[in-house]
């Protein structure tokens, strides 16, 4: 994880359940969440559209993940 840093990626497939969606992880820096679900909140506004976890605690620390894309 040393050279991942403070980097979260994850790979799989995805469900959409009302205003969340619900990824399978098949890949992760993450070893823990591999073979698991991770539920995040979605909003679309316009062009924009953002992801958020609940916080977890990483490294002793609590942590809130938000990945926001932006149509060009």
């Amino acid at each position: 994880m040393a050279a991942a840093g403070d980097s979260v990626a994850y790979a799989g497939t995805y469900d959409i359940r009302g205003d969340t969606v619900a990824h399978r992880m098949e890949l992760s820096l993450l070893p823990g969440w591999v073979g698991g679900e991770q539920v995040r909140a979605v909003a679309l506004d316009g062009d924009t559209l953002a992801l958020s976890a609940l916080p977890m605690a990483i490294g002793g620390r609590p942590r809130t993940f938000a990945f926001v894309w932006r149509r060009v």
